[in-house]
């Protein structure tokens, strides 16, 4: 009767899995727990605690994102990780070659857009090729614009089509909030390669599980929220405010293991 019992509970754990795996079960819906506000009536000061990301680097231009935030560091905790609440307000960003501040250029200040987390896209021009740049990242609340935040970044512009010129880079895969080897600080890894002194970062997905637990991406704020938790984790943030990167989605980061088009969990 036991091995009845047995061989009964393995098939039913094997069909369970195959089930699984073509996208027949779904994981249980998570809701986040109240943030506490309503970010459309806040109005108190800004912070950056997702910090920077400098993208799409050129020869002459380059892509920096940020985002504004309640808190200067993560909210408290949650049964999953820490809320990064966003908030509105407007940023703007200056940048100039190191070595010469007399070419700073400063965009004009842009509000930040609620319908996307209150993240914000500063797109650089005519910069110089094979060049380091400084970059100061304000950010302030709509109603007050003296109270103004600052975050400091870095960055090298590619060479020009005609040059040829060696590079540092490195290329990252398999970031899983679960898998930090520091709990409070993020992947170590991250202090390691910032000590590098890298031009760029190819990340080549897998960046964020959204079919791991604790919990499943099964909506966009969960979505977000497991984005946020990540990138403010300080050995990233200060990796990334430093060091530009080349990113692309893979399975786990469009929906769950080796996914195809119509599929769903």
């Amino acid at each position: 009767m036991r091995r009845k019992h047995l061989v009964i509970g393995s098939i039913v754990v094997l069909v369970a899995s195959a089930i699984w795996s073509i996208g027949l079960i779904a994981p249980m819906h998570y809701r986040l727990p109240d943030a506490g506000f309503d970010p459309t009536d806040y109005s108190g000061p800004v912070y950056m605690v997702n910090g920077l990301k400098i993208g799409e680097v050129s020869s002459d231009s380059a892509i920096l994102w940020t985002r504004l935030t309640r808190n200067p560091e993560m909210d408290p905790e949650t049964d999953w990780g820490r809320l990064v609440s966003g908030v509105p307000g407007e940023v703007r960003a200056s940048y100039w070659p190191v070595d010469d501040q007399n070419l700073r250029v400063e965009t004009p200040w842009s509000e930040v857009d609620a319908d996307k987390d209150f993240t914000r896209q500063l797109h650089l021009t005519n910069l110089t090729p094979a060049t380091d740049y400084f970059v100061l990242v304000e950010g302030r609340p709509l109603d007050d614009v003296e109270n103004v935040t600052q975050l400091e970044g870095k960055f090298k512009t590619a060479p020009g089509e005609e040059q040829v010129a060696p590079v540092r880079f490195s290329v990252l895969t398999g970031q899983a909030y679960h898998r930090r080897d520091d709990d409070e600080n993020g992947h170590k890894i991250f202090k390691v390669m910032e000590s590098m002194d890298l031009d760029f970062l190819v990340h080549t997905g897998d960046i964020i599980y959204y079919d791991k637990p604790e919990p499943y991406a099964t909506t966009l704020p969960v979505a977000r929220f497991k984005w946020n938790r990540m990138f403010a984790l300080p050995n990233q943030r200060s990796f990334f405010n430093k060091t530009s990167g080349y990113f692309m989605k893979d399975d786990h980061d469009t929906l769950k293991n080796d996914t195809w088009p119509g599929q769903w969990f």
